[in-house]
């Protein structure tokens, strides 16, 4: 598991894909109900068949342990299943054992709401007899409580699925008239200023690489690299040369590959939420690519006072954890941190 911040770890636990609590207020209504049917139904006709009916204690006993049953294994296929990285073997291991829970509690039941009379081995018999009926109702509970999981978990990655699909279409658009105006902007000021055009050249640049198909999901290191110094002369343009950043990359990147914007990502932050116009604290940027393709990546800057430098709030910052977690699970470690006037973060990638 990766290693981070207090609050970054926290940010990710909320993150892990969850289905909506399905005993929410607004459902609560609608399950009363299913459970008012369904137990008039069942008793209606074990009343039909037995022309009997069982005492109102022991119907309490049993409707409660079995809806018990029904919601235990949903709460435990919400936190096994549903969510970034299934636990499919520890959600197999934890159904078994809610069984058997479940099933001595039944046991438990019968042996008090109906006492076996007669010589000791008609008792065990008839206890054991009741068990298997027992172990059969447990398991018709968990079948219909995964079906009911599965019905909502499959409505959840539907509604997931459309408004991925809606995101890209919009994505389509979007570009054309984004770098269309870019294009404009940029030989209406060449005229101007070369070195605003120039900025918005880089800025253009840096935006058809965010927007571009990165095929499987990934692009060439050096591709990064050059982003994130076209970023850099933005921010130096941006300050006529008054930003003061030590950048450093060093390694064969030729073959390596990476998620886009990653370090883009990081290393906005520094120019967003750093002051880099003390000469004498520069802030500083190392990136490395050691040959066993372990990828670091260091920044260090001083803080602005109006920021409040709180990156666990950050966006760019959360989504970029989420797509580590996505792309490296188990083989990545973010550390941030530092002290009043400092910021620290260092990311290791073992690509």
């Amino acid at each position: 598991m990766s290693n981070a911040s207090p609050a970054n770890e926290d940010y990710i636990m909320r993150k892990k894909t969850n289905m909506r609590d399905t005993t929410s207020d607004s459902i609560v209504p609608i399950h009363i109900a299913c459970w008012a049917c369904y137990i008039g139904y069942e008793l209606g006709a074990n009343y039909y068949v037995t022309d009997a009916i069982s005492p109102l204690i022991n119907i309490v006993a049993y409707y409660t342990s079995n809806i018990g049953l029904f919601y235990s294994q949903l709460y435990l296929l919400n936190r096994t299943i549903s969510r970034q990285r299934p636990a499919y073997l520890k959600g197999i291991l934890l159904t078994i054992a809610l069984i058997l829970v479940f099933l001595m509690i039944k046991v438990l039941l019968d042996c008090v709401l109906w006492p076996v009379k007669g010589t000791y081995d008609t008792r065990i018999h008839t206890i054991r007899r009741y068990a298997v009926l027992d172990l059969l109702r447990c398991i018709n509970f968990i079948i219909l409580s995964t079906l009911y999981w599965s019905a909502g978990y499959l409505h959840f990655l539907r509604g997931r699925s459309v408004a991925a699909e809606n995101a890209y279409l919009r994505q389509q658009i979007n570009p054309h008239l984004l770098f269309n105006t870019l294009n404009f902007i940029y030989n209406a000021v060449l005229r101007s200023s070369e070195a605003a055009a120039n900025c918005v050249r880089l800025l253009a640049d840096i935006m058809r690489y965010g927007l571009s198909d990165a095929p499987g999901g990934k692009v060439p290191l050096e591709k990064e690299l050059v982003q994130i110094r076209n970023l850099v002369e933005i921010n130096r343009l941006r300050f006529n040369g008054k930003t003061f950043l030590e950048f450093r990359a060093e390694g064969n990147f030729g073959q390596a590959v990476i998620p886009p914007v990653i370090l883009l990502t990081l290393t906005e932050n520094i120019f967003k939420h750093g002051n880099l116009t003390n000469p004498d604290h520069p802030a500083k940027l190392d990136i490395r690519l050691t040959a066993d393709n372990q990828l670091t990546y260091a920044s260090s800057n001083l803080k602005k006072r109006t920021s409040g430098h709180r990156p666990e709030r950050q966006t760019g910052l959360r989504n970029t954890l989420t797509r580590l977690e996505l792309a490296y699970p188990g083989r990545f470690r973010l550390v941030s941190g530092g002290d009043d006037d400092f910021y620290q973060l260092t990311l290791t990638i073992q690509l």
